[in-house]
């Protein structure tokens, strides 16, 4: 078997991912940046208004923790995400016990991620 050559194994979902231009997992589209932004969430359809930090941000989304023990599962929401100068529509796609994973509608423009990233952010150690 001198003239195989060996590729390394890729799961059938990951070869289905790759076929249809997706994203596997531990790949992101977009770097995020560690930042702590006093913000709110409201709930749309629900008027209810979560308190909290946003601890990541990214063109493409946020990482938002309320101030409560308890993270509820709301994936799916469509919320409103309130940052001090900006409101952002997003969707939450990921609840954990860190916080709400929130994707943005439509991307924050480079400047506008440049801005709070200075504003807010807490650098690299």
């Amino acid at each position: 078997m001198s003239g195989e050559t060996r590729v390394p194994a890729v799961s059938l979902a990951d070869r289905a991912a790759a076929f249809l231009g997706l994203r596997t997992r531990g790949q992101r589209r977009f770097e995020r940046h560690p930042v702590c932004i006093p913000s709110g969430l409201l709930l749309i359809g629900r008027s209810y208004d979560l308190v909290g930090v946003v601890h990541e941000i990214s063109q493409g989304g946020a990482l938002f923790r309320e101030a409560s023990d308890f993270i509820l599962d709301r994936n799916g929401t469509r919320a409103e995400l309130k940052l001090p100068e900006l409101t952002v529509s997003v969707v939450i796609v990921a609840s954990r016990a860190s916080g709400y994973g929130v994707r943005f509608i439509h991307e924050l423009p480079d400047e506008t991620l440049v801005m709070i990233v200075e504003e807010y952010g807490l650098g690299r150690s």
